[in-house]
């Protein structure tokens, strides 16, 4: 049962947090059985035992949560539990049904991990986008790194400034910048469409102004090259060409050398092969790709 004064709250203090806002109400409506985040010890069990005093935490132990334990949260006391071990459960699928992930997507994520491309961020998004029809704003989860950084230490200091940049910009943490938390198997995919229509509904009745701008920067084509290299623009699509205005936030500083040169165009196109930038009818740029994954666009919307 949906608890009004609960999530109002919720709100107004969780973006304050290093809980993602979409997560936390998709938790609270029970959308998602529990969720889990790194347990850093900076007050994150304090927030919820004063602000929800009704929620349940459980905190993961084992040899996976030496180097960064998990806090879990939820409703159901035994649902925290099983949330808080799911990283010791040998089944993806079954990790999968702890966190509220549909059987699909989990099943897709299971077939990656097996293959050894868990982490391999440019080979899986290309083949969630090459195996859809079409591109729902609701599964935009480009923005989402939580599971995606791996042990890199690379990766993570790639994170660190493609936050600070952006929460100049946007006023707001950028992880909070998704509807879904987890990979989805197509980004057409019903059943997480249907969790993503939920948590929009949600953000958009107890939250509009951050849902406004959640879905601003998610409903928006992209030129993704790998997990922190790639561009938002405000623009649309025709075939293998993107109009654009404007670069649009989040903002990618990997991508700054190549984001330099599109605020001197207005649309590119991108086939198996290149990468063209123009003003008008005149080139100002041209990339020849290293493979068919080496920069494409994903048109979102």
């Amino acid at each position: 049962m949906m608890n009004e004064k609960e999530l109002s709250k919720a709100a107004r203090i969780v973006p304050q947090t290093n809980f993602v806002l979409s997560e936390f109400m998709a938790m609270l409506v029970g959308e998602k059985p529990a969720i889990v985040t790194s347990f850093q010890n900076r007050g994150e069990d304090s927030f919820i035992k004063t602000n929800f005093p009704g929620l349940f935490m459980a905190i993961g132990n084992g040899s996976w949560y030496i180097k960064e334990p998990i806090l879990a949260i939820s409703r159901n006391k035994e649902f925290a539990r099983q949330a808080a071990d799911y990283l010791n459960v040998v089944s993806i699928e079954a990790q999968g049904r702890v966190l509220g992930y549909p059987n699909c997507c989990s099943k897709r994520h299971a077939d990656f991990c097996r293959d050894g491309k868990a982490l391999d961020s440019s080979f899986i998004v290309f083949e969630t986008h090459r195996s859809s029809e079409k591109h729902n704003y609701l599964l935009n989860n480009l923005f989402n790194f939580y599971s995606r950084l791996g042990m890199d230490q690379g990766r993570f200091d790639d994170f660190i400034r493609y936050g600070k940049v952006n929460e100049r910009i946007l006023g707001f943490y950028a992880f909070h910048l998704e509807y879904i938390s987890h990979i989805p198997c197509r980004y057409d995919c019903p059943k997480s469409v249907k969790i993503g229509k939920r948590i929009e509904s949600i953000l958009r009745k107890y939250a509009p102004v951050m849902e406004n701008n959640i879905k601003y920067s998610l409903a928006k084509p992209v030129l993704f090259f790998n997990l922190f290299n790639l561009v938002v623009f405000d623009g649309y699509c025709e075939g293998d060409t993107l109009f654009y205005s404007k670069v649009a936030p989040p903002y990618f500083p990997s991508a700054s050398t190549l984001v330099a040169l599109l605020k001197e165009g207005n649309r590119i196109v991108v086939s198996d092969r290149r990468i063209s930038i123009y003003n008008g009818n005149k080139k100002l740029f041209s990339y020849k790709k290293k493979s068919i994954r080496d920069g494409f666009i994903i048109d979102f919307k």
